[in-house]
């Protein structure tokens, strides 16, 4: 039984690593959420959105979008 998030990480990260798309990208909450997996080994992504928007709070949150497969999507 996973008994916290630290485990149900190092969990994931020993399988293999998914490709993962996310909507509407453009949010602080969401880049840094998949930075974070993408940094633990768990999963890459393709961003769909705003690529203005998400230039603009990559540079502010200090998040290098070079990693990242990015659809320009805007509203």
């Amino acid at each position: 039984m996973i008994k916290g998030f630290k485990e149900l990480l190092q969990r994931r990260a020993e399988q293999k690593r998914r490709k993962i798309a996310v909507a509407m990208a453009q949010d602080v909450d969401v880049l840094h959420a998949l930075d974070a997996a993408r940094a633990a080994g768990i999963a890459d992504a393709v961003l769909v959105g705003d690529k203005e928007k998400l230039n603009e709070i990559a540079g502010k949150e200090n998040i290098d979008l070079s990693h990242y497969g990015i659809i320009d999507k805007s509203d």
